[in-house]
């Protein structure tokens, strides 16, 4: 799926796990929002070198960005969804791995393709159950 996302590039992520305390820090410091959140990313690229990935080839590995992961809001979320905490997981890391390609989720349209690409990298059926934030 990433060739789908990038094209042929090798790129370069990092993931982070971190306790409620740490996620709401880094959400304070970095939206403004005093309350821990399931999912941060933190791109490395702005949205137009990230679209330009598609149209070249790059032989070295380009950094793409980072993303923040809170384990205690993935458990909270994997009981009220009545999964497990390793699908909690991978939904949100692929979550934030859309989200550092530039993909949004603040309108429904944007919610919309966010779900239907969270499921395709989750490897769903297409109208199978897929609940991102």
């Amino acid at each position: 799926m990433l060739y789908k996302l990038a094209g042929n590039k090798n790129l370069e992520l990092s993931v982070l796990i971190v306790d409620s305390q740490r996620m709401i820090d880094l959400n304070r410091t970095f939206l403004g929002k005093n309350e821990p959140t399931d999912v941060l990313a933190f791109p490395m690229m702005e949205k137009a070198e990230i679209e330009s990935l598609r149209a070249n080839d790059h032989v070295h590995c380009e950094p793409l960005g980072d993303i923040v992961i809170c384990l205690p809001v993935a458990r909270e979320q994997a009981r009220e969804r009545h999964s497990s905490e390793m699908e909690e997981m991978e939904l949100l890391a692929a979550h934030g791995l859309l989200h550092l390609f530039g993909y949004e989720d603040e309108t429904e349209e944007g919610q919309r393709q966010m779900k239907q690409m969270e499921a395709f990298l989750l490897g769903h059926k297409p109208g199978q159950n897929n609940e991102g934030d």
